[in-house]
């Protein structure tokens, strides 16, 4: 009985919304911002792009906050990203 309950509810207070799921793949081409240092070396580099962060690494030079980069690539677990200039 409380199982059917939990069930019902749980149809109530959700939406009839699909939930919106983002790959790396489909990033390509996008352009975001910098919010920690992004380096060739390392994925602990941060960048906001359509309101989620991702890891990334650039094709080469440091990519200081706040920059203007653009995803060229998705490898792994990360994202590549050059700066817009």
């Amino acid at each position: 009985c409380a199982a059917g309950f939990t069930v019902w509810m749980y149809g109530k207070i959700t939406t009839n919304e699909s939930p919106t799921t983002i790959s790396r793949d489909s990033l390509i081409g996008m352009e975001g911002q910098v919010k920690i240092r992004v380096d060739a070396t390392t994925i602990s580099g941060k960048v906001l792009i359509a309101s989620t962060e991702w890891s990334a690494r650039s094709t080469g030079s440091e990519i200081p906050p706040g920059k203007k980069v653009k995803v060229i690539d998705s490898q792994g677990v990360h994202i590549v990203v050059e700066e817009v200039k």
